[in-house]
């Protein structure tokens, strides 16, 4: 398609990014890739395994690959992670999509670095931000149920010490410091007009930016984008992890992915725990100059 348009974009958790994808997923002809680097890093065959090893066993699921490389159809949505090399993520980003209006990749800053030679050709990039007061109050109860999940750990909010978590857990740079690196050589060296949005612009005024990111980037407006159906089976027309299609259907902490039917601002500032403890004020702190340094670049209307 000629006019086929080709985006990744870019958020740390709790970044509006679980909705922001139902609402381009409303757009006709969109396809959606998830997380295939984050795949790959955490789960796929040149992942570390001195550092992400310690999830579960994944289920063994027939997954069909073509001479070149490229996911057959059925095994699209919930391929089996030991086909994700980062080699793999590219030929499926650079694949063609004929009939595709919107080619929407979404992703994890710290999963990619280094690896910047694993870019692929032909896309635009939306970075997704947020003021890190409300991200890491409610990114702690993510690790919290990380911590469950990958070690067996049943450990109060108050005695999780966020900025002290391993790499599988937490990103060395906490994600803001990955982001901006991203989004830097991304400026510098492949699309010299990237997009920011902050999330809080985005749950305040949602037509108004929405209406100029589809006018950036040369994409259909309209109402339609403001609201979607609760529930995950969307993701049967994505390209997916199996793993990725698991969580997304069953994490606790991913309750509003899966109950959101439009944007909406959150009753309270920070989510689920209000308090700014020490740790998390130290994330703040080292996170807040590289935040500032996007949200002076911001979409605004």
């Amino acid at each position: 398609m000629a006019d086929q348009v080709r985006c990744t974009v870019w958020g740390c958790p709790r970044t509006c990014s679980s909705s922001f994808l139902k609402s381009m997923n409303s757009i006709p002809d969109s396809k959606i890739l998830f997380e295939l680097y984050t795949t790959a890093w955490h789960f796929g065959p040149e992942r570390d395994i001195t550092i992400a090893h310690t999830f579960p066993k994944e289920p063994d699921v027939v997954t069909n690959l073509t001479d070149t490389g490229l996911l057959e159809e059925d095994s699209k949505s919930g391929f089996h992670s030991s086909v994700c090399t980062y080699d793999f993520c590219k030929t499926q980003l650079e694949a063609e999509y004929p009939g595709k209006r919107l080619v929407l990749n979404k992703e994890n800053a710290p999963f990619l670095i280094p690896k910047y030679n694993y870019l692929p050709k032909g896309y635009r990039h939306v970075f997704l931000i947020r003021d890190p007061h409300i991200v890491f109050p409610s990114w702690k109860v993510i690790v919290q149920e990380m911590r469950m999940v990958k070690h067996g750990e049943v450990i109060s909010l108050e005695k999780l010490i966020l900025d002290r978590q391993p790499p599988d857990i937490m990103p060395t740079g906490l994600g803001f410091k990955e982001t901006y690196e991203v989004y830097k050589y991304i400026k510098e060296n492949v699309d010299p007009d990237p997009i920011i949005i902050d999330a809080e612009d985005l749950v305040a005024n949602p037509e108004g930016i929405l209406s100029a990111f589809c006018e950036r980037m040369g994409l259909p407006y309209s109402k339609d984008l403001l609201s979607w159906d609760s529930g995950s089976e969307l993701t049967k027309d994505w390209i997916i992890s199996q793993r990725h299609k698991f969580i997304l259907k069953n994490a606790k902490t991913l309750d509003v992915f899966r109950n959101s039917t439009g944007f909406h601002k959150p009753e309270t500032e920070v989510g689920h725990y209000a308090e700014i403890t020490p740790d998390v004020q130290r994330c703040v702190d080292f996170s807040m100059p590289y935040y500032e340094k996007m949200y002076d670049h911001r979409l605004k209307i």
